[in-house]
């Protein structure tokens, strides 16, 4: 009998210590308690919040009341981990707060989508704050897709379901080589690339292995090597030559050419017919300008006509202009020294011109020509000891590298 009163006692806790149901009614489900990012939040407020375009850390903790000393210190144990300057516009962030609120609303928590990889879980609730950096549960899936190209490819990237980042970052690979202004529908391209899942979810887009860019009639190929001397990775043709060139093939990633170079335009704003030496590129007002070269700048200011604008030499041959803009980047001012791909300011609608667009212009030994037939001199390409090994690996991926049917879209998984 004391065995069997000892079963029917475990018989009542395990089933939550409920009285038996009556035939034909649902037990009661017991809540289990939630966390989000290892911090319970089935009894807690959250907000769910947008880092804004320049927020900061401490505007991040302005807004949610955390000031001060404590604010501060906070921050101070953030820069050992990461780097604040990385915030992201566009990523969340969370504030978890308990039920019962003070006057003045604090958060028991906050965490940051830091990086595609990583969280930032600041925890208030004692005197002195505590930050600690949080790998996410993230899974890398290798895949190759083939797209022809509609409209844009930032656009065709974007209707498939893929990251955004995956154009950005062929729109780098190619800086040098494909003028992404003259792409037409019908032109199309083929990619081997990792992508990140984040609890289950595609979020991003973490490496580029191989491309192929079928451009004007001609395909492209670019293929990451890590050269085992510098430890860098680079991209290289299929026969092993560099990417990269002296010049950018245009100073802005993605806009429209809304006038070309000629030797008699009508000007929108003075209304007569005049040349045009350069070309205009239609971007909205802030789109970052980019250097096409190294050089040093050899003026920077304002001019009726021109509006905000820099000039580059890059060499005794050749220099660059670039008018119309909004801003200057910080830094940029007569005589500093600029990298290729730097940002020297932003599109704008700066002095004569009826709409924000940047107007480029190219000189060659003193004699402005029309920046679509420059000729820039191809990077170093690998050297002869690394080629073989760098064939095996453009051997391993070519073949993933397939031509789509017309107006169709293939998607799966590399293997």
């Amino acid at each position: 009998m004391r065995y069997l009163h000892f079963l029917l006692i475990i018989a009542f806790i395990l089933t939550g210590c409920q009285p038996t149901q009556k035939e034909g009614k649902k037990p009661i489900p017991i809540a289990l308690p939630e966390y989000k990012y290892g911090v319970r939040i089935d009894s807690t407020i959250v907000d769910s919040l947008k880092i804004s375009n320049g927020q900061t850390l401490s505007g991040i903790f302005s807004k949610i009341n955390i000031t001060g000393n404590y604010a501060e210190l906070a921050i101070q144990k953030s820069d050992s981990l990461f780097n604040l300057k990385r915030l992201i516009p566009g990523r969340d962030y969370y504030s978890i707060y308990g039920l019962k609120q003070d006057s003045i609303r604090k958060p028991n928590f906050l965490i940051i989508d830091a990086s595609e990889k990583e969280l930032l879980i600041y925890d208030f609730r004692d005197s002195l704050p505590k930050v600690q950096l949080t790998k996410r549960d993230v899974v890398v899936k290798k895949r190759n897709t083939s797209m022809v190209i509609k409209g844009s490819l930032y656009r065709t990237v974007q209707d498939m379901g893929i990251n955004s980042t995956l154009a950005m970052k062929m729109a780098q690979i190619y800086d040098w080589t494909i003028d992404f202004f003259q792409i037409q529908e019908g032109d199309w391209f083929s990619v081997v690339f990792d992508e990140i899942y984040i609890e289950g979810k595609a979020k991003g887009i973490d490496k580029i292995h191989a491309v192929r860019f079928h451009f004007s009639g001609k395909d492209y190929y670019a293929f990451a090597y890590l050269n085992p001397e510098t430890g860098k990775v680079s991209y290289y043709n299929e026969k092993g030559e560099s990417m990269q060139t002296r010049y950018l093939k245009a100073p802005l990633d993605f806009a429209r050419i809304s006038s070309v170079f000629t030797t008699k335009r009508f000007h929108p704003v003075l209304k007569i017919s005049r040349p045009h030496l350069g070309i205009d590129y239609a971007a909205p007002t802030g789109t970052p300008i980019r250097a096409i070269g190294a050089g040093t700048v050899t003026e920077a200011g304002y001019k009726m006509g021109n509006g905000n604008y820099v000039k580059i030499r890059h060499n005794k041959d050749h220099e660059t202009q670039y008018l119309h803009m909004s801003r200057f980047a910080s830094g940029i001012s007569r005589g500093k020294k600029v990298a290729q791909g730097q940002v020297i300011g932003n599109v704008g609608s700066t002095g004569l011109s009826t709409g924000p667009h940047l107007c480029f212009r190219f000189w060659e030994r003193g004699v402005q020509v029309n920046p679509k037939k420059m000729h820039s001199q191809p990077a170093e390409p690998l050297k002869k000891a690394l080629l073989n090994d760098y064939l095996l690996v453009k051997d391993s991926l070519i073949g993933k590298l397939t031509e789509p049917p017309k107006r169709v879209v293939k998607t799966s998984t590399a293997p």
